[in-house]
């Protein structure tokens, strides 16, 4: 069991019933708070990291269907400098979540059938 404490911020509804799915379900990721906040469009800041306890991994969960990365890359950089955070993952989704969601359920049924 680990230890670590870990805060999601992804993209939409969507991916958050996934990330859900994915702690709960099927257990195959480690538990931890999910927040829709869109890190590509949007600039966090010290009053929606206050919550996290110190030695928090924050995971991004993103599209990567937007060119401009300023805001994303001014994120990273403000999380990074963050005292309760231990560390940050990044997760771009090539096209979206939900599809390739869907090439991996398949994938995984043929290999059963």
């Amino acid at each position: 069991m680990s230890k670590n404490i870990y805060h999601f911020f992804v993209e939409g509804v969507g991916e958050r019933a996934i990330i859900n799915t994915l702690k709960t379900d099927f257990q195959c990721i480690q538990a931890g708070k999910v927040d829709v906040f869109n890190v590509i469009q949007n600039k966090l800041n010290k009053n929606m990291l206050m919550k996290l306890k110190p030695g928090t991994i924050v995971i991004l969960v993103f599209d990567t269907d937007k060119d401009e990365t300023d805001i994303l890359d001014s994120n990273l950089r403000f999380l990074k400098k963050q005292p309760n955070v231990k560390k940050v993952i990044i997760i771009p989704e090539v096209k979206n979540l939900e599809d390739e969601l869907v090439v991996v359920v398949i994938s995984q049924m043929l290999k059963i059938l």
